[in-house]
């Protein structure tokens, strides 16, 4: 397997894997706030938050940065349906990272109010 691959491929995998538990932190937090009919930010950002801590902030962070490093490294001109996924990939990876950004910031805000 050719290194432009391989980048490739790791890529994709460090994209994609923590959209995993992402998925089932919103579901969670969903069926939390329709259970207890609980409404506000403070009520969604409490399931998600318990989801990134559990994951590991540094961790999904230091994966998505990587998996867009690997993923531009591995953009070649001769593979078309390659580059529209990495780069659909890479923008997952950004929205994640923005969202990891936006939570911890909507708990330290939640912190400072309570």
């Amino acid at each position: 397997m050719d290194d432009v691959k391989r980048k490739f491929l790791w890529g994709i995998t460090l994209a994609w894997v923590p959209w995993i538990p992402t998925v089932i932190g919103f579901a969670t937090s969903i069926a939390a706030i329709t259970h207890n009919k609980a409404t506000g930010l403070a009520a969604v950002s409490g399931g998600l938050l318990e989801v990134f801590v559990t994951w590991g902030i540094a961790t999904m962070l230091i994966a998505q940065v990587t998996a867009i490093i690997f993923l531009v490294r591995g953009l070649e001109r001769k593979h078309l349906f390659r580059n529209i996924f990495a780069l659909v990939s890479i923008g997952l990876s950004i929205l994640m990272v923005g969202l990891i950004a936006g939570f911890a910031w909507l708990s330290w805000i939640e912190r400072r109010h309570s």
